[in-house]
């Protein structure tokens, strides 16, 4: 497993959160060089030698002429006529919180700021008329000029992703409540966030690269996060059963009563307990908030009016909260979203008890699947299919039977289930009896589809969990030449388990204390909210960091 990393630590290749760049000084540990004049933007990397010192144990020299006067009298706006300047536009104030270095920028172009975006002044833009109930949190908003930089400049920098240049703030915001400012409506609870995890959804919004197909169940501006810990603040009238103090994990699915619908109205889904298919997700209403109706949306997260988990406050329907037992710590308590998203699909994928299941994927998602199968009794063999030596011993420590790589490794563990391999004149190799009776693709991609369409016995089923989207030049042969049964999963609900209903939550919560698994360790890199450009750099570049779950606290 990787070292835990606290926030602030070295180990990546970033420039410092302070420090001045010309200096080769860096107070995290990164030594680095540049020019002495602050337009230059070539840098140099080099092994960090004095945390607090130049790159050969010197003191870091002055900065460049004039650059105190320059502090002093506040930074020079950029000239650029084409991009945004660099120091705070009209309507908006610097953020008083340290995110990279809490100086404004000395660069005069918005070229400087774009290379030297770790540091720069416009890391955060807050609106100065957020007013006294507001609350700091992290909006992410969808327009085309934002789908253009994420799309183009986006394969060059992460900037465009969520850095400056970026449709990602942290920002005030104001105080979430349904009736007005301060005061909860009937059946809600106000929440203080204690943490909340990055998704792969996160970061396929902010880059743009999921389907555009579930655009109509969501609302923009929105305040991300949907993996929710919190602790109840204060109860709104006719709440029963939860108080203040108690910690709860926050379902973001939005049901048709939470949007103000009677009971004889609900949507089928809803009815049935499987809410995170609301078939009402894509109208306004008939809930209120202040004089509007309640804006459409399928969960918190990405919802203009009920803001998610990435800031410090929120509110959230009664009915979306489960209390969290004494004996999980907040690091394990974090994980109930996404490890209720492998307990659904294992408890709905039809399992045999003695069968061979392949799990696909590498993420928290699939460690969940396979902590699932072992935690609701499933006892035959599992082959874990992971790409790093972390992944998989993390894997058979949540009960794999074996870990394989992809590739030779993977293909020796079909050809062990009694497949024999076939070479077509074109393309690649296919496989003929054997195979896995049940396999979970909970990577989503061409290639791990492909893999497991291939890979899946006659008349066996294929789960998937990894939110495929458009997937150029699929070849679905083999879902009918092997007579194949495809089910898809997403979120959780209100299972069957044990002769009656319960949450995936609670069921979750239960199977967490009772099997004591190591799933806490799954939660590899922890940062503050001001720090959350670095937190979904690591999220985003995992192969590198070796990060399984990132958090973020407020």
């Amino acid at each position: 497993m990787p070292e835990h990393r606290t926030p602030g630590s070295s180990g990546f290749r970033r420039p410092p959160s302070s420090g001045d760049p010309w200096s080769g000084s860096s107070t995290r540990g990164d030594s680095w060089n540049a020019s002495s004049r602050p337009e230059a933007r070539s840098w140099t990397w080099r092994t960090p030698k004095s945390p607090r010192t130049g790159a050969a144990g010197r003191s870091p020299p002055t900065a460049p002429p004039g650059s105190a006067e320059r502090e002093s009298q506040g930074p020079t706006p950029c000239t650029s006529p084409t991009l945004p300047p660099c120091w705070p536009p009209d309507g908006f104030r610097a953020s008083s919180f340290p995110v990279r270095d809490s100086r404004p920028c000395w660069g005069s172009r918005i070229s400087d700021c774009w290379t030297i975006s770790e540091r720069c002044a416009t890391s955060a833009l807050l609106p100065l008329d957020s007013g006294a109930d507001a609350v700091r949190a992290l909006r992410f908003d969808v327009t085309s000029s934002g789908f253009v930089r994420a799309r183009t400049l986006g394969r060059l920098s992460e900037s465009a992703v969520f850095g400056p240049l970026s449709n990602l703030r942290l920002a005030d915001v104001p105080e979430p409540g349904l009736d007005a400012p301060g005061k909860l409506a009937t059946g809600w609870v106000g929440l203080d966030v204690l943490a909340c995890g990055i998704c792969g959804t996160d970061l396929g919004t902010l880059g743009f690269t999921a389907s555009p197909a579930l655009e109509p169940f969501g609302s923009f501006p929105a305040v991300l996060g949907h993996e929710i810990l919190a602790r109840v603040r204060e109860v709104g009238p006719g709440v029963t059963g939860l108080e203040p103090g108690q910690r709860v994990s926050v379902d973001p699915f939005l049901t048709c009563e939470i949007r103000g619908y009677a009971a004889g109205a609900h949507c089928p889904s809803c009815r049935d307990g499987r809410h995170a298919t609301c078939e009402k997700a894509g109208e306004e209403g008939p809930a209120q908030i202040g004089d509007k109706l309640l804006s459409p949306g399928l969960t918190m997260g990405y919802h203009r009016d009920l803001p998610g988990g990435f800031g410090e406050r929120m509110v959230a329907h009664a009915s979306q909260l489960f209390p969290v037992p004494d004996a999980l710590d907040d690091r394990t308590a974090v994980l109930t979203e996404p490890l209720s998203v492998g307990i659904h699909a294992v408890l709905n994928a039809g399992v045999h008890p003695d069968e061979d299941i392949l799990v696909i994927g590498s993420g928290p998602i699939a460690m969940g699947v396979i902590w699932a199968l072992r935690a609701t009794g499933f006892r035959g063999s599992i082959t874990a299919q992971t790409k790093r030596a972390h992944e998989a011993e993390m894997a058979t420590r949540l009960g794999a039977t074996n870990a394989v790589k992809p590739g030779l490794e993977a293909r020796e563990a079909v050809i062990a289930t009694g497949s024999h391999a076939y070479q077509p004149i074109l393309g690649d190799e296919v496989f003929s009896g054997g195979g896995f009776p049940l396999v979970f693709d909970c990577v989503g991609n061409g290639g791990s589809l492909k893999q497991a369409l291939r890979w899946t016995a006659p008349r066996g089923t294929l789960v998937m969990l990894g939110c495929a989207a458009e997937i150029p030049k699929l070849d679905l042969t083999f879902l009918w030449a092997r007579e194949l049964t495809m089910k898809g999963f997403v979120g959780h609900g209100w299972e069957s388990w044990e002769g009656g209903r319960r949450h995936s939550f609670q069921i979750t919560h239960e199977l967490l204390v009772a099997t004591g698994a190591p799933l806490r360790d799954l939660v590899t890199h922890t940062f503050p909210l001001a720090e959350y450009r670095e937190a979904f750099s690591v999220a985003a570049n995992h192969r590198r960091s070796g990060a399984l779950k990132v958090v973020l606290e407020p």
